[in-house]
């Protein structure tokens, strides 16, 4: 390992920390580098740059590479970059920048690309220059990165203070490792910003009370999430009663708003069959056959922020519809003709199709169909449960002294010729009687 000065130095993902060039000595500009490994806190050698060089600019990737740019050299000041591969531990050349320029300042931008600025030109007078360039985004992620996860997960962080997230890769291997390449973003930067500056690399700071922001972590198109809010008291939004039908089931969702998400807990006597789950705020079940009443409840919400909030809540548990009988007067009808409409029930409203509307149990309701119809009966319980009955009217298609209804169908009359060529009427006795 080499002496150096004026080298530069960069965390990689891996968490060892490359350090490139400098000047020492016995020479005025080196090419070689080596990796320090905190875990073990022991440098060792790695591959060296293609042209040697000191007060250069040093960026990490989001592909987890790191690019050199720049500085001085044995040319003088320089235009060259090159590209270290932390996965082959090997430099490359890269684009040449626009301009020559030595102490100059590198930042990586939220889209990936890396902007250079200022430094010297290297005149005899080594003057400033006061240029700028981009080197290009890129789109690559980390060699063999499956996923990103970030932590902690949704923390609760008052206005006015921070929280450091950590970005930890996955790789194809199964093993992982914490990203310092990563672009963070946020989706509401006014109040919950996050930096990308290399002195607080993924500090989220809150500007503002908000529920919640999402906070990205990208590595190219790979990226993992994170949503920072403010602390919020817990407040239950949902319906203060409900009613559900012994028998069948059913369900009832408590909410709540309030950061971080509420619980619940309840208390109270619930019906046989009907349980409530304290994570989802879910009240669901079957309720047992006769179980019909009243059920008195109290349900609570709290996230640890403030007083908790308390709701008095009502379950109403109620008979399922019933529907004894649903029958026209006359099923066989001529044209013209009306029957009407009986239903009988219980435990619930009626209506009926076709523009009949609602109907009282046992009262009747006319019909004057004009061609065979079925009408269909609905009953249903406070609870919205429904049940269903239907009744046919046939409707004979002719004049009404034509034909004759016969168990719900329509029978012509039988006539014969007299001898004076008039029509008389057969009476209709029944089947086998003329």
């Amino acid at each position: 390992m080499d002496g150096r000065a004026y080298q530069s130095a960069t965390l990689l993902n891996n968490g060892n920390v490359i350090i490139t060039g400098g000047i020492n000595l016995q020479n005025p500009w080196l090419s070689s580098a080596e990796l320090y490994n905190p875990a073990t806190a022991t440098f060792s050698v790695t591959s060296s740059m293609a042209t040697g060089r000191f007060d250069h600019t040093q960026t990490l990737l989001n592909s987890g590479n790191v690019l050199v740019a720049g500085g001085e050299g044995s040319d003088g000041v320089l235009s060259s970059a090159e590209l270290y591969d932390a996965g082959t531990n090997q430099f490359t050349k890269a684009d040449t920048m626009l301009n020559i320029r030595g102490s100059a300042v590198a930042v990586l931008l939220g889209n990936g690309g890396v902007f250079v600025a200022g430094g010297f030109d290297g005149n005899s007078l080594e003057t400033d220059t006061d240029t700028a360039e981009l080197y290009p985004s890129t789109t690559a992620s980390p060699q063999n990165l499956v996923s990103i996860t970030v932590t902690p997960a949704n923390p609760v962080i008052t206005v006015g203070s921070s929280v450091q997230l950590i970005a930890t890769g996955a790789l194809s291997d199964n093993s992982t490792e914490q990203l310092s390449s990563v672009i963070w973003k946020s989706s509401n930067n006014q109040f919950v910003a996050v930096s990308n500056d290399s002195t607080d690399h993924g500090v989220v700071y809150m500007e503002a009370p908000t529920p919640g922001a999402t906070i990205n972590a990208c590595a190219g198109p790979i990226c993992g999430s994170t949503v920072v809010g403010t602390p919020i008291a817990p407040v239950i939004t949902s319906a203060s009663n409900t009613t559900l039908t012994a028998g069948e089931f059913g369900s009832f969702t408590v909410t709540s708003t309030g950061n971080p998400k509420p619980t619940f807990l309840e208390s109270g006597t619930l019906p046989s069959g009907v349980s409530f789950d304290t994570s989802t705020g879910v009240l669901a079940g079957t309720p047992a056959a006769g179980s019909s009443g009243t059920y008195n409840l109290t349900f609570k919400a709290q996230n640890g922020i403030s007083i908790d909030a308390v709701q008095n809540f009502t379950l109403s548990v109620v008979p399922a519809p019933v529907i004894s009988s649903f029958k026209a007067a006359s099923p066989t009808i001529p044209t013209g003709s009306s029957t009407t409409l009986t239903a009988v029930f219980s435990n619930g409203t009626g209506s009926i199709d076709n523009a009949l509307g609602a109907v009282a149990s046992g009262t009747p309701k006319t019909v004057t169909p004009t061609s065979t119809t079925t009408y269909t009966l609905t009953v249903t319980n406070v609870a919205g449960t429904s049940v269903t009955a239907s009744a046919t009217v046939t409707v004979c298609q002719s004049r009404a002294n034509d034909y004759v209804s016969l168990a719900g169908t329509c029978r012509r009359r039988h006539r014969h010729l007299d001898p004076h060529d008039n029509w008389n009427e057969f009476h209709f006795r029944g089947r086998g009687q003329f």
